[in-house]
């Protein structure tokens, strides 16, 4: 998505959303962005839901870009280097009547506009299943789809 002055790659079976905008902040402050929902068989008798997914978020007007600007209740916030690539690093996440919130948010320190990529996990509690219906999901599987959208992220100098 040029338009936006990025571009990011997915695998095929994720279903692209380009109208997509996080409510996270609350009324009047919406994130604008792209989401990559994951495909449903990979959520299928498993407790990962399928709104899970994987967006890139853009905040204008903001002179030091960080994680911690895209949630609204951060959980921990540190720094990494991936591929070369230096991210400010947040996590947040919620609960509620079985469901299960996780979101890390990867946002680019000197970009402008100030650019992250956001991981939604949302799951059920597997003990809310009868016993033996429903698996947790492969983590490392989705992590890893995850982190290979992330690290196609390219932004337009």
């Amino acid at each position: 998505t040029t338009s936006l002055g990025y571009s990011v790659r997915y695998p095929k079976d994720f279903t692209l959303n380009t109208a997509y905008v996080n409510t996270t902040l609350g009324p009047g402050k919406n994130i604008k962005g792209i989401q990559m929902v994951i495909p449903v068989m990979m959520a299928t008798g498993t407790n990962l839901s399928t709104d899970s997914g994987i967006s890139v978020e853009q905040l204008p007007g903001v002179t030091e870009c960080s994680a911690t600007l895209f949630l609204d209740s951060v959980v921990s916030s540190s720094t990494m280097s991936d591929n070369g690539v230096d991210y400010s690093v947040a996590k947040g996440g919620g609960a509620g009547a079985g469901n299960l919130y996780n979101e890390t948010v990867y946002a680019l320190p000197n970009s402008s506009p100030c650019t992250a990529v956001r991981y939604f996990v949302h799951t059920t509690q597997l003990g809310n299943y009868p016993k033996g219906t429903v698996k947790a999901y492969d983590q490392t599987s989705l992590n890893g789809a995850f982190d290979g959208i992330r690290e196609s992220l390219l932004i337009a100098r």
